[in-house]
């Protein structure tokens, strides 16, 4: 007999590019997938897979209590007429907002996905105080009822236990999202020697500013050097501007490559990712990418991005906002080009053992209905 799960999720297109392979493990299980997520440019391909998607309406990332209201009372409708047996929420909003939704409706087994804190829980400004405060009850509410919820790093797992908003019984630490690794693969013959590369939305919490500061450093003693943005431009005060992009290129100290649909050939031409981020990540899939593609890793002692480097093995840490040691662990790459490839190979073999996407979803599906983990 075919069960039928719900996957909520703030955007069609992440649902779809972050959770296709899992989505494809549930069908071969018997499970009849319904995705609800609003309508975008992927909502019909996540048809075409054979998931009925039905759309509501968010605001991923404002603060109104009127609308996210109204987002609730939605859920709770869209759950009461599809009657799923389990429902896996990801993201913030989705979380609170769908796991309690799905509690009311009844609903047997409701899971949850910490796919990052974000800025909530950074706790730099009064007001993110005062926000966290105003939340925390409801994410613990929601999370109360979940079976299961999934973290993507262990530090995430300890604040939100220490918070009392989780309990170490449903807390279950995943290596992130996984990553296809028959889909990101080596390519050594298009690789640029001398070429770093930062994949993320243009917002200074994900480093892109250091990223320059530190090719600012770096370029004047190796002029060949390429140092390279790729990533879609955002809206916010913590957005990078399109004007200060430019300056940043006028000035010759990066290249910047827009928004792609295919990161794949820019991650096999790099010879090093690099991902500066003080951002609350979940574990930023586009390290686990660039791991998979066998290469090393310069990312921030920091909760998520840490968790896929062993340090001086597939890459190195560096402290949160000093362009200075990120420019120092980056020469090291142009000082000795022998290493980026024993570390590609070392992050290449951990993506294998460690990170691929199948190993992840088959614990995540082993966990979600069984009553021990």
């Amino acid at each position: 007999m075919r069960s039928k799960i719900a996957l909520i999720y703030n955007t069609s297109r992440y649902l779809y590019n972050l959770r296709r392979e899992f989505i494809e493990l549930l069908q071969r299980h018997d499970y009849d997938v319904v995705g609800i997520a609003p309508y975008d440019e992927s909502t019909e391909v996540l048809s075409g897979l054979g998931v009925k998607h039905i759309h509501f309406d968010i605001s991923a990332r404002g603060i109104n209590p009127i609308r996210d209201f109204k987002t609730f009372l939605q859920l709770r409708r869209i759950l009461r007429a599809e009657k799923p047996d389990v429902v896996l929420s990801y993201t913030v909003k989705p979380v609170m907002y769908g796991s309690y939704a799905a509690h009311l409706e009844g609903v047997k087994t409701i899971c949850a996905m910490i796919t990052g804190l974000g800025q909530l829980f950074n706790n730099q400004s009064a007001r993110q105080r005062l926000l966290l405060a105003a939340v925390a009850p409801f994410y613990r509410k929601s999370l109360g009822v979940c079976r299961r919820v999934y973290f993507q790093n262990s530090d995430d797992a300890r604040l939100l236990q220490r918070l009392k908003i989780a309990s170490t019984a449903q807390s279950i630490v995943l290596p992130g999202s996984g990553v296809d690794v028959q889909r990101f693969r080596p390519n050594p013959d298009t690789v640029q020697p001398g070429s770093f590369l930062l994949i993320a939305r243009m917002l200074k919490e994900k480093g892109s500013a250091d990223f320059v500061a530190a090719a600012r450093l770096l370029k004047s003693s190796y002029p060949h050097a390429k140092f390279r943005l790729l990533g879609p431009l955002e809206h916010g005060p913590s957005a990078q501007t399109q004007l200060e992009i430019q300056d940043w290129e006028a000035a010759g100290f990066i290249e910047y490559l827009g928004e792609a649909k295919d990161v794949r050939p820019f991650l096999t031409s790099c010879e090093v990712f690099v991902l500066p981020s003080y951002y609350r990540e979940g574990l930023p899939r586009s390290i686990l990418e660039a791991m998979a593609c066998g290469k090393p890793i310069v990312t921030t002692d920091w909760p998520g991005c840490r968790e896929a480097v062993t340090e001086g093995v597939n890459g190195f840490l560096v402290p949160v906002r000093n362009p200075q040691q990120l420019a120092a662990a980056m020469e090291k790459f142009l000082i000795d080009a022998s290493l980026s490839g024993s570390m590609g190979e070392r992050s290449r073999q951990l993506a294998l053992d460690r990170f691929d996407v199948r190993k992840v979803n088959a614990q995540i599906l082993a966990t979600m209905t069984d009553s021990d983990h």
